[in-house]
């Protein structure tokens, strides 16, 4: 960038994905933000060049320290609004359970039932938001969305365990005893 390059070193139980983001858009990211910065500074004011002394490459391995620069920009050059940001949602939870089939006189076919514990720990995840949906996965693919309530008898047997009527047991081509992948939407 420039006519500058940029030379990364990490070890190599660093994590490849956090390596990449951090070369590819952290590091281009504060550069363009310092050039805007640069650029808004009066031309009156002596530019703070960075010299870079050369030195072989044996003197100038050392241990990378982080300094925090702050640019002196008074704030009335500052004519572009800040941009505001929202804190990003929390990362929605996928939860695996057992399925059992619901069945019954009374049992909606389009709502599935499971442990009321979870669900608290889904509602207190997004702030009190109500989870009335999940969309459910079964191992092979299928997927479904559905209605949500919590399994009406409180049995010690019933954590881990998703409660599915047969039309949605269809859908999903799943048995009773197998495994399906479930996670909130929240509204």
């Amino acid at each position: 960038m420039n006519s500058l390059y940029l030379a990364t070193v990490s070890s190599r139980a660093a994590n490849p994905e956090i390596v990449k983001s951090l070369t590819h858009v952290l590091v281009p990211t504060v550069v363009r933000l310092v050039d805007q910065v640069a650029s808004l500074l009066p031309e009156n004011q002596p530019s703070q060049a960075v010299q870079i002394e050369e030195k072989p490459i044996e003197e100038t391995v050392q241990p990378i320290q982080l300094v925090e620069e702050k640019p002196q920009v008074e704030p009335e050059h500052i004519t572009e609004p800040q941009p505001q940001f929202e804190p990003l949602p929390p990362k929605t939870p996928i939860n695996q359970f057992m399925v059992e089939k619901l069945s019954g006189m009374l049992v909606p076919v389009d709502t599935v039932r499971i442990d009321g514990e979870i669900i608290a720990k889904w509602t207190e995840l997004y702030d009190g938001k109500e989870i009335k949906t999940v969309n459910i996965e079964a191992l092979d693919g299928k997927k479904t969305t559905c209605k949500v309530k919590a399994i009406k008898e409180s049995k010690s047997n019933a954590k881990g365990v998703i409660q599915i009527p047969e039309r949605i047991l269809q859908t999903l081509q799943t048995e009773k005893g197998k495994l399906v992948m479930v996670k909130p939407i929240v509204e």
